[in-house]
């Protein structure tokens, strides 16, 4: 069903008259958008989802009228995603990717020469189907990979039922939006259960959505669940123009040594076991990214909500 929140939205399927597109940040910010032309505009049961070309950030996924990637800088956003979990376990062969529709987060993940199978589990068939079409760079002919396997269904059933056993789990959900799909994904269930499903030095990823000082609060509270299952969780940051924010992403495992890794070592193995280049990630940006600001280091450290099935989590509220 459609979220209430995007429901009090406006509504998209009169896209084609809307000059300007409007970002809704939190409820009480959003970003406007001049928008070139709609080009697809789509409504099912779980969700609603267009594609515009915005005269900015060119073409770009939006999903519940939030915007989830754009051509122009999407690579920075997948690249911090994939990236530092990849490179941090050294040799990944069985990657798990939830969400990540467009195609390009598995795109970022079959660059490894190790990977023998990258499996991505999406709710909505509709967003690949799009996505594939009218904006096939992102995916960049992932789909078609004899490594990949894609699996049409809800991750949160997806992770319960699997018998695998993966060395990465890169999370690539949409935020949790109250009555939307993902919210549950997000809780110490469902961390207690996708840690059972990584391998022995198994690194688990995730987005975790704006770390402005308006928004902390999110990324904090995932932070701290995180820390309630495994033994080492770091946050980390990298501005996405097109988002508007400084944005967190995570990495959590029970292998400590995997995380201790220096800008040299990370520039080797990029070298050795990436196939293609990078255009955002190096060892140098690495380094950056986990250099968090002392305001977010001081958030961090204070006590705060873990998030439960029972006491869930949404953006927004």
């Amino acid at each position: 069903m459609l979220s209430q929140e995007s429901r009090q939205k406006m509504d998209l399927t009169n896209g084609k008259k809307r000059p300007w597109y409007t970002d809704r940040i939190t409820e009480y910010e959003q970003h406007d958008h001049k928008v070139k032309r709609w080009i697809t505009i789509k409504k099912n049961n779980i969700q609603q989802l267009a594609i515009a070309e915005l005269f900015s950030f060119g073409r770009c996924l939006i999903i519940d009228d939030d915007i989830q990637s754009c051509e122009s800088d999407e690579y920075i956003y997948h690249e911090a995603l994939v990236h530092p979990a990849m490179i941090s376990h050294g040799s990944p062969s069985n990657v798990l990717i939830l969400g990540g529709g467009e195609g390009a987060t598995l795109r970022e993940a079959l660059k490894y020469k190790t990977v023998s199978k990258a499996t991505m589990v999406d709710i909505d068939d509709t967003v690949i189907k799009i996505c594939r079409k009218y904006m096939p760079s992102m995916s960049n002919g992932a789909f078609e990979d004899p490594r990949t396997e894609l699996v049409i269904q809800d991750a949160k059933q997806f992770v319960s039922d699997t018998r695998e056993h993966f060395d990465v789990i890169i999370s690539d959900l949409s935020s949790p939006v109250k009555g939307g799909p993902a919210y549950q994904l997000y809780t110490k269930e469902f961390y207690r259960t996708l840690k059972t499903k990584l391998s022995h030095h198994g690194i688990f990823s995730a987005q975790v959505d704006s770390c402005s000082p308006i928004s902390i609060r999110v990324p904090v509270s995932i932070y701290k669940t995180l820390r309630m299952v495994f033994s080492e969780v770091q946050l980390y940051t990298c501005y996405i123009p097109s988002f508007d924010s400084l944005w967190g992403f995570i990495l959590a495992t029970d292998d400590v040594k995997n995380l201790k890794i220096n800008r040299k070592e990370i520039d080797r193995r990029l070298s050795t076991v990436v196939s293609g280049n990078t255009l955002f990630y190096d060892g140098q940006t690495h380094e950056g990214m986990f250099a968090l600001p002392r305001d977010i280091r001081n958030r961090l450290n204070k006590r705060t909500r873990v998030i439960s099935i029972k006491n869930p989590l949404f953006i927004y509220k």
